[in-house]
């Protein structure tokens, strides 16, 4: 049996499954079929392979109780990636979900520090603060 290994990198990408601060929601199936198309377009541009395993999930903040997933990024050691091109990947397809689902807001959670990417100041009108 071969063992591989390579340095380790995992960043959580989470992003909610209604459309801007409306009621309509995102089917599971559309998110992960954009994804897919994201991840599909990074290898055609960059050659970058970059896997991730999706969750279902909620985020729960002062009135707020949105279906959303994570998604969950790391440094498959199949195909290895440098820092610089593991964190562009990540960026590519975070900020391609956040366009194509119509998300205000996003963020994504790496070891060393938590990066939000938002359109407005706007926050879901559900937000009791």
């Amino acid at each position: 049996m071969r063992t591989i290994e390579t340095t380790p990198m995992q960043a959580t990408l989470t992003i909610g499954r209604n459309v801007a601060y409306t009621k309509k929601r995102i089917p599971l199936k559309k998110m992960i079929r954009t994804l897919s198309e994201a991840q599909q377009n990074l290898y055609a541009m960059h050659g970058t392979r970059l896997s991730a395993k999706v969750t279902p999930c909620r985020i729960v903040f002062a009135g707020q109780d949105e279906k959303s997933v994570t998604i969950r990024f790391i440094n498959y050691p199949k195909f290895p990636l440098e820092e610089t091109g593991f964190m562009k990947g990540v960026e590519y397809i975070s900020e391609t979900m956040m366009k194509e689902l119509h998300q205000n807001r996003i963020v994504i959670e790496y070891p060393d520090k938590t990066v939000m990417y938002e359109n407005t100041d706007r926050i879901d009108p559900k937000i009791k603060i």
